[in-house]
């Protein structure tokens, strides 16, 4: 495949809006949403800036963090539509991220203070972080409420996320 085909792949990847493939999000659903989103791009900045050391960092000083919060978005996924959501949601993420490198000429200092907000910025809990982090891709996601007496994965919408 020639960089103009893939360039124009990832292009069109990128435009597909999360909520296409997103149903409404719990809070702790919302927390995986925003921490793939913080993941993938710090992985995209590692590789396009040379920041591996860092990513290398974040993903150790997170591990378990990171592998629960995959384990819920997957979940959320199989629930909204199936592991292929999951997928698509991810590949999704780091299109756009690297769709923004290209784009930006000061990606990688924004990159360098992301990785700086997440592992110096005192909080040892990925929620904190992802908190207030703007993720464009997460905006138009629904917020849920569970109904009393359901499953955890049987909600009601509630107000879109602000």
């Amino acid at each position: 495949m020639t960089m103009r085909k893939l360039y124009a792949a990832a292009t069109v990847l990128a435009m597909v809006p999360v909520s296409s493939w997103a149903g409404c999000a719990s809070p702790g659903d919302a927390v995986a949403l925003k921490t793939a989103g913080l993941q993938q791009q710090l992985m995209v900045a590692a590789l396009t800036c040379n920041d591996i050391a860092l990513y290398n960092r974040f993903v150790i000083s997170y591990r378990a963090q990171l592998q629960q919060s995959d384990q819920t978005l997957q979940t959320y996924f199989r629930h909204e539509g199936g592991i292929a959501d999951y997928h698509a949601y991810k590949t999704h993420l780091a299109n756009q991220s690297s769709l923004d490198s290209l784009h930006d000429p000061d990606y990688c200092a924004k990159a360098n203070v992301s990785f700086q907000e997440a592992l110096d910025s005192g909080k040892s809990r990925l929620a904190e972080i992802v908190a207030d982090r703007a993720i464009p891709e997460y905006e138009g996601v629904a917020t849920c409420e569970a109904s009393v007496g359901d499953s955890p994965y049987t909600r009601t919408a509630g107000r879109n996320h602000p």
